[in-house]
């Protein structure tokens, strides 16, 4: 699933939906975010202790495929869409 689109259109709020009526269904959440330090994060951060890892910078995949099991991890990416190297790697 990809959802992108322009700053404040309301992208966090339809993830913050979507994590809020599946719960179980990811393993780990992943925010790679230039600002980690957003009031959804900060709630996120709080409510999801433990299940939740914020990068500043986009790790190696690697990294992200962590958890064992058949469940996915969900990736968020928020304000890159634009980054020379993120595109790269």
């Amino acid at each position: 699933m990809v959802i992108l689109g322009p700053s404040f259109s309301g992208k966090n709020n339809l993830v913050f939906h979507i994590l809020k009526h599946s719960p179980h269904v990811f393993a780990h959440l992943h925010i790679i975010a230039r600002n980690p330090h957003q009031e959804l994060y900060d709630y996120l951060r709080d409510k999801l202790e433990g299940f939740i890892t914020f990068h500043e910078h986009a790790p190696q995949v690697d990294a992200i495929r962590r958890t064992p099991g058949d469940k996915p991890e969900l990736v968020i990416i928020d304000d890159y869409s634009n980054d020379k190297g993120l595109q790269k790697n």
